[in-house]
């Protein structure tokens, strides 16, 4: 390990756990199961065959976290420009959920093919299911919040 990678350790272990404490004053909790199963971490930020070796490479040499990024809602990136979008809207134009009938979002159509499918059923679906974000965007449920199971409604 380098010396200015040592330097730069401490000030972000501190500045995590400070911003993990004010998550927790603010209520916010996580699931015990966060990195198992079919809605697990290795599942939905690698792959269903996830590589164990993979993530030991390099240990104490290379600091794969410095290339992390945030994301602004809890849904797939592909997204985020049409949830923007929706928000700006709302805001703007003081929309209320019952005075909308339809919203027509344009984009690629990859975002048709691939993220307009059945109504979700769970969080993994919600993740991948615009017209269920954008929706949740018009109730004050936005995924920036991070998408809760209580959330989840039947389309009806």
């Amino acid at each position: 390990m380098s010396e200015a990678s040592f330097d730069v350790l401490p000030d972000t272990v501190v500045d995590t756990t400070k911003l993990l404490a004010a998550f927790v004053d603010a209520g916010l909790s996580g699931t015990r199961t966060v990195f198992d199963g079919d809605d697990g971490f290795w599942r939905m930020a690698g792959s269903d065959r996830c590589d164990f070796s993979a993530m030991t490479e390099g240990l104490l040499q290379e600091f794969r976290i410095l290339d992390v990024g945030f994301k602004r809602y809890g849904c797939c990136r592909w997204m985020h420009t049409a949830l923007d979008v929706v928000r700006e809207l709302i805001s703007q134009c003081k929309l209320e959920a019952e005075n909308v009938a339809t919203v027509e979002v344009t984009g690629f159509k990859e975002i048709a093919r691939d993220f307009c499918g059945d109504w979700p059923s769970s969080i993994l679906e919600a993740q991948f299911h615009l017209p269920y974000l954008a929706s949740l965007e018009f109730f004050g449920l936005s995924s920036a919040r991070g998408l809760q199971d209580r959330d989840l409604v039947m389309r009806g």
